[in-house]
């Protein structure tokens, strides 16, 4: 089942306060909102902390000043995890989860001496069921129709769950309704392999005990796909060194294996202390609820999955192509946000003379020409991978080689900033026929050693690069007239001498910041 949540907060007289979270609570300065917070940098209704799933994200409803889990800026959506700090204004809250009783708490698996070699058929079939007209017992027939009914609540019941704990819960609550289990546990494997038990289920006295699993059994439902019927342990030459089940009194144990697309995902335990407690029939119902847990598991894990994506790909689509989203979503791409030293090239390009084109224009219009510009530089990085790193007044910032290395990171660049001074070529042209001013920029580029990552304060951080490479595109951007694209001696060198990338060495040249001229390059292009 799904843990409970809590906000820790301090209340004004410096005690500590909880609020526990339903599916959804708003935090916020307003009195409608589950936590108020009484502070000038907090928004009336400034984020909302939800329920996904198992899981719970964190949402900033448009604040004034944002919201940040561990000094992370919340853009949209971030999933939250136990002990995270989420500061709102001048406030710091702590976020808790706080979960039933882990079902390892009372279920151990202990080693048993069997020798698994001399197990060589646990069980011949899993029971058939007859044709109604083939049982002239009542009372079987009864049972039997019971049996697969429930099976069959199961599997609806199943198919309406999305969180992995609930379902298995609720296969559990079935279970004990058809079978006569004293105790029992659902077991999935870990990334390693390894067994690990999620939920469990008792009653009468073996609720004060703990569930100890034996290996025999369970390495012949996990390892061997097997399903397993015991009539009797303490007569059972098969379990004669099942040790865990004799010593506490199992008669009777069932266990099965929990199947995906992938093979086994783990199994399902019961035990009981009568003899002859379980039948075949009873093994056939288990083994189908199994199959259906295994179907419904596979669907959990996958909605989980796609959940994350779906919030990853947000962020990521921000400042990455579709391409390298893809990649880093697939893992094919490892993107540091912690911080690695990478050999890239960095993209400047701001705008010509902004302050006098947009001397006498409205707001309206100059946002309506910012977001134009950066249309079409955001779509040229893009189209040629590179990294859209920010925006900085009437400036585009990006990179290449900071989420993957290339050997033609320097080339791509090139062909961005050309592709960009086309498409503000043409748009400057519409412009002017629409009685505005003409529109050009500058373009500098450089090639070199950067630190990327996450980087900032406590109250907000940006996936960014830093180095000598970033200032010095900066400056050769400053230094281009417009329409130009001036490279550095690096990137030149890593163009190499190709018909495609026409370079006009200018010679050195000062650069604001570097104590000797630089030398720099005019890549020229087909306008």
């Amino acid at each position: 089942m799904k843990g409970k949540a809590e906000i820790v907060y301090r209340r004004s007289a410096g005690r500590e306060g909880r609020l526990e979270l339903t599916e959804r609570a708003v935090i916020g300065r307003s009195e409608h909102c589950a936590l108020q917070i009484s502070d000038r940098g907090v928004s009336k209704e400034h984020c909302e902390i939800r329920t996904v799933g198992p899981s719970w994200v964190i949402r900033d409803l448009g604040s004034k000043n944002g919201t940040f889990v561990n000094g992370r800026s919340v853009r949209r959506e971030l999933w939250l995890r136990d002990n995270d700090k989420i500061t709102v204004g001048g406030v710091t809250l702590s976020f808790r989860l706080s979960s039933p009783a882990a079902a390892s708490d009372v279920v151990s698996i202990e080693r048993d001496d069997a020798d698994n070699r001399d197990i060589r058929s646990v069980v011949r079939d899993a029971g058939t069921f007859l044709p109604a007209a083939a049982i002239p017992d009542i009372e079987a027939l009864r049972k039997d129709y019971e049996r697969l009914r429930l099976a069959f609540e199961v599997y609806r019941d199943l198919s309406a769950h999305t969180e992995q704990e609930s379902l298995l819960e609720k296969a559990l609550d079935r279970i004990f309704q058809v079978l006569p289990a004293q105790s029992a546990a659902i077991m999935l494997n870990a990334e390693d392999g390894t067994p690990v038990p999620v939920a469990t289920r008792a009653r009468g006295e073996a609720e004060r005990k703990r569930i100890v699993v034996s290996s025999t059994i369970l390495q012949k439902a996990i390892k061997n796909g097997e399903a397993v019927l015991t009539g009797d342990a303490l007569r059972d030459s098969r379990f004669a060194g099942a040790e865990s089940l004799v010593a506490r009194g199992v008669r009777s144990a069932m266990c099965v294996p929990i199947c995906g697309r992938g093979g086994v995902l783990g199994a399902i335990h019961l035990e009981a202390p009568a003899t002859a407690a379980f039948t075949e029939k009873d093994l056939a119902v288990l083994a189908s609820m199994a199959a259906q847990a295994g179907v419904a598991v596979e669907h959990a894990r996958l909605s989980r999955t796609m959940a994350e994506e779906m919030l990853t790909r947000e962020r990521l689509s921000r400042y990455l192509s579709p391409v390298l989203v893809d990649r880093v979503v697939s893992r094919q791409t490892e993107l540091s946000l912690e911080g690695s030293l990478r050999r890239a090239t960095v993209m400047f390009a701001d705008i010509r003379q902004f302050t006098r084109l947009t001397a006498r224009a409205s707001p309206h219009e100059i946002v309506e020409l910012l977001n134009a510009v950066f249309g079409v530089a955001a779509d040229a990085v893009f189209v040629h991978n590179g990294v859209l790193d920010k925006f900085i007044g009437d400036a585009v910032m990006a990179v290449w080689g900071a989420a993957e290395e290339r050997p033609d990171d320097a080339a791509l660049a090139v062909r961005a900033a050309v592709e960009v001074q086309r498409g503000i070529s043409v748009y400057s042209e519409a412009e002017v026929r629409a009685g505005r001013r003409a529109v050009a920029l500058g373009i500098g580029l450089a090639t070199g050693d950067v630190v990327v990552g996450d980087m900032g304060s406590g109250r907000r951080m940006d996936f960014t690069a830093i180095g000598a490479s970033v200032n010095l595109a900066s400056r050769l951007c400053s230094r281009a007239a417009g329409g130009e694209i001036l490279a550095s001696e690096a990137t030149a060198e890593a163009l190499g001498n190709t018909p495609e990338f026409p370079l006009r060495d200018l010679g050195p040249v000062p650069v604001k910041g570097h104590d000797e001229p630089v030398r720099v390059f005019s890549v020229t292009y087909e306008p």
